[in-house]
């Protein structure tokens, strides 16, 4: 069956959810944890609206845990980083922001130069990365390993015109291994989502061509 439930004032442009979660008792866990809002006994729902608000939802029963407030620039993109636990949004000004849930205080990325449109992550070994583009054709790479409040995320490389047009879409494939981007122009491209480098930038596998107009999701 089907609920529905209305909370938000503009349109949602995005939703992520989040299991429930078992018990560790280990520190590092719990530092790494977005909020303490989660519990054994219920996931956790993420929208992110037009009307400027991140809602955060008992998923089971879809009442509403609290609401965050975006302030600056109207929110383009939400992601959880499951892996690592943390809760991103991209915005129309080109910056993306990590979310304290329990606080509502965020800590703001800057790499590019319009909209965020989509974002995406993967964890290598034992680091977490997360990976941003939009309308300028950018591919920035971001090591978030350590989600605490005051670590500050790593720029790890930006690729400057991974595109020659808007890309609209990301999506982690192969176990991880690589990254896909899609856009405007139609074709996918095939990244290595954990080989690159300051000097040249993300390491292109490949290219999928087939759509005759763009490509909206992956």
């Amino acid at each position: 069956y089907a609920t529905e439930t209305r909370a938000h004032t503009g349109p949602v442009i995005g939703l992520a959810a989040a299991l429930p979660r078992q018990p560790t008792g280990g520190h590092e866990a719990d530092a790494l944890r977005i909020s303490g809002l989660d519990d054994e006994n219920h996931g956790l729902l993420y929208s992110a609206s037009l009307d400027g608000t991140i809602r955060v939802w008992k998923a089971d029963e879809m009442s509403t845990v609290t609401v965050l407030q975006e302030q600056r620039s109207e929110i383009a993109c939400l992601h959880l980083a499951e892996a690592c636990d943390q809760l991103f949004t991209g915005h129309d000004d080109g910056s993306i922001r990590r979310w304290n849930v329990e606080s509502g205080s965020t800590i703001t990325l800057s790499a590019h130069s319009n909209t965020i449109t989509a974002l995406a992550s993967t964890r290598h070994r034992s680091s977490d990365f997360l990976f941003a583009t939009g309308y300028d054709g950018s591919i920035s790479v971001w090591d978030v390993t350590q989600g605490t409040c005051d670590v500050l995320p790593k720029l790890e490389v930006v690729h400057e015109r991974a595109h020659v047009d808007e890309v609209l879409t990301l999506a982690i494939a192969s176990l991880g291994k690589n990254l896909l981007s899609a856009g405007n122009e139609g074709t996918i491209k095939v990244w290595s989502s954990v080989s690159f480098s300051h000097q040249r930038g993300l390491l292109a596998v490949g290219d999928l061509v087939g759509h005759a107009d763009a490509a909206l999701s992956l």
